[in-house]
């Protein structure tokens, strides 16, 4: 792609970014008049302690799990590979099933979903975690990525597996307020949490860019990446690291959010019509956040007190996109 291309579809992105990250601010229970935002202190709170955290919350979700796809899709060449394959995604919620549901006891899964959200991003880093090293400790002794992401696929299976079993001894609360995290929000980031997913999603999308020409080389096959001098059993460790990191948090935060992994990187390759790393990265950065935020902000659409849960509209949104994708292809495939 040209370069002034380039820029003028970066920008476009940069500004759609900023639009809705204004609309995200402006928008919600009672709509907020731009000209008296910094006026009266009750929308100064409004402003700052729910919806800027709710902004960066789908911003950070959005870029961190399309770049984990990204990154996933590559790896395993498979277009319909996502961060959530590995399993992360279900170690995550293990965790929050695990203090809801076995350690609730009454109404107190309820409560931890509400004013104890700390014990609840802390589970879900820790399920994460487990699952995570369990996969590392795969990609160590196994050199077929089709057989990691089968470990990955299994792993998943065994958490829902697991935390079926815990819903089915739970009381109504508890599946209640177990269901609410599981259907996925961007409400659940508190201000003073926002420093954390803040520099944790900033370390983690920079990270990818500097191994863009690896990547690139992995596109070319795994024979062709090793003659290059590519370490494959480096990269699919770092590259599982990375993506389980990315998921984790994103997951912690904002629950298990579908569709974003899978849908955005086919949308950000159909834009640069490349699959470069070093342009595609940053790109499903942008891709992301808008997607998420543009999401956020569907699902307030008609009810701006009780919002749709976001992953009903992610996947209202993202399948019809991916099934369009793959279909746009299958034309092109059938011309030439």
């Amino acid at each position: 792609m040209h370069k002034k291309a380039l820029l003028w579809r970066g920008g476009g992105l940069v500004l759609l970014c900023l639009l809705l990250f204004v609309l995200e601010l402006l928008w919600g229970n009672g709509a907020l008049p731009a000209s008296s935002v910094m006026q009266l202190p009750a929308m100064q709170k409004i402003l700052w302690q729910i919806r800027l955290p709710r902004a960066l919350a789908a911003a950070c979700c959005g870029a961190l799990l399309s770049v984990g796809g990204l990154l996933m899709q590559t790896l395993f060449r498979n277009p319909l590979a996502s961060p959530s394959i590995l399993g992360i995604s279900t170690g995550a919620s293990i965790g929050v099933a695990f203090v809801v549901l076995v350690l609730g006891g009454g109404a107190w899964g309820a409560l931890a979903l509400t004013h104890h959200l700390g014990w609840v991003i802390a589970a879900a880093l820790v399920g994460a975690a487990l699952v995570l090293l369990l996969l590392l400790s795969f990609a160590w002794y196994l050199t077929d990525n089709n057989m990691l992401l089968l470990m990955g696929v299994m792993l998943g299976y065994l958490g829902s597996a697991l935390i079926s079993v815990w819903q089915y001894f739970s009381r109504p609360e508890q599946l209640q307020a177990f269901f609410v995290w599981m259907m996925g929000s961007f409400d659940g980031l508190l201000l003073e949490y926002v420093p954390w997913m803040l520099g944790g999603s900033l370390l983690l999308l920079l990270a990818p860019w500097f191994t863009a020409r690896q990547l690139n080389l992995l596109l070319m096959g795994e024979d062709y990446a090793r003659s290059m001098g590519i370490s494959l059993r480096f990269m699919r460790r770092w590259m599982v690291f990375w993506a389980a990191l990315a998921t984790a948090l994103a997951t912690a935060f904002c629950g298990p959010i579908g569709f974003v992994g899978i849908a955005v990187p086919h949308l950000t390759r159909l834009l640069l019509r490349s699959q470069n790393h070093l342009f595609t990265i940053p790109f499903a950065w942008l891709m992301g956040a808008a997607f998420c935020m543009a999401c956020d902000l569907l699902s307030r659409l008609f009810d701006t007190y009780y919002a749709l849960p976001i992953n009903v509209v992610t996947s209202l949104i993202g399948a019809p996109l991916v099934l369009s994708i793959f279909w746009r292809r299958r034309k092109k495939t059938l011309v030439t």
